[in-house]
Parts: C-alpha cells; structure tokens; sequence
C-alpha cells in the first residue's frame, strides 16, 4: 500500500527491544500466574492492619522499586488487582491508586529497564554511537528517582492521608 520495500523497513524495526518486552510480558503473567502477586496483596494488606497511610505509602514505594526493574507498565498490570483488593477490603481507593500510579511511574525512570521509552532510547543512542550504561544511568536515575518519591510522598501524606 505504501509502495516501501518491506524488507528495508523490516531493517529498521528494534527488534531486540520488541523480544525485550515479549519476554517480559511472559515473565510477568507467569508471576501473576503463580499467586505472587495475590501473595503481596495479602502481606501489604495484613502489614496495614488496615491502616491506609502504611498500605499506601508501601504500594508508593514497592512500586518505584519493582518498576524500575520490571518495567512500569507490565508491573502496574500486574500490581492493579493488587490494589484492588486492598480498595475491596474497604481501604479509601484515591490514596492506593494514587499511590500506585506515582511509584510506577517515577520508579521507572530508575533503571534504563524501568520504562520502554528508556530501553528505546537507550538503544537509539547505541545505534548512533553514543552508549549510555546501566551504570550511567542509574546514577542520574537515582537522583532522580529520590527527589521525585520524597515530593510524592509528602503529596499522597497531604492529600489522602491528612
């Protein structure tokens, strides 16, 4: 239709970050599969004692860490029923969806495996000759990441908590 040659479009496609996240949605459905995320659900929720600042400010800070290595958005699919069973136990929802939507999200900007657009640009940078390490990023994503979950603490406590 386009009248591109397939092939040399095919050329540029980024594969490897396509089989990157083909293989970590596969990871990750297995680890819903298997119960572990109904297993944290249960944790975070019998640790609160249905308290919602300690089950929000928990889900705000697991998911920074865990979506800066799983990826944020496989990790928030995965972290919705998550959530919502905590909402279904009667925890007020706008504090944990809140919660889960800032830490996935500013967690992710961690690693260069936190976020797709990360592992795109990262290898866009490589293709062009510009490496950017693990290392290298982490060290800016660190900073990042900190100053980033201290404001949304200090947000979520105020907003929904207070």
């Amino acid at each position: 239709v386009s009248r591109l040659d397939p092939h040399e479009m095919l050329r540029e496609v980024e594969w490897s970050t396509l089989f990157f996240f083909v293989g970590l949605f596969i990871l990750v459905e297995g680890v819903v599969h298997v119960g572990i995320v109904g297993g944290i659900a249960e944790r975070i929720a019998a640790a609160a004692n249905g308290d919602v600042a300690v089950a929000s400010l928990a889900i705000l800070w697991f998911s920074a860490g865990a979506s800066a290595i799983i990826d944020n958005i496989p990790y928030t699919a995965t972290a919705i029923p998550v959530v919502q069973q905590l909402v279904d136990s009667g925890m007020a929802p706008d504090a944990l969806w809140w919660s889960l939507a800032l830490g996935a999200c500013l967690g992710g900007n961690l690693t260069i495996i936190g976020a797709s657009a990360n592992v795109v640009v990262s290898n866009m940078a490589e293709r062009e000759g510009h490496s950017i390490t693990f290392f290298m990023f982490l060290k800016y994503g660190a900073l990042t990441v900190a100053a980033s979950m201290v404001i949304s603490t200090i947000y979520v406590w105020i907003r929904y908590l207070n």
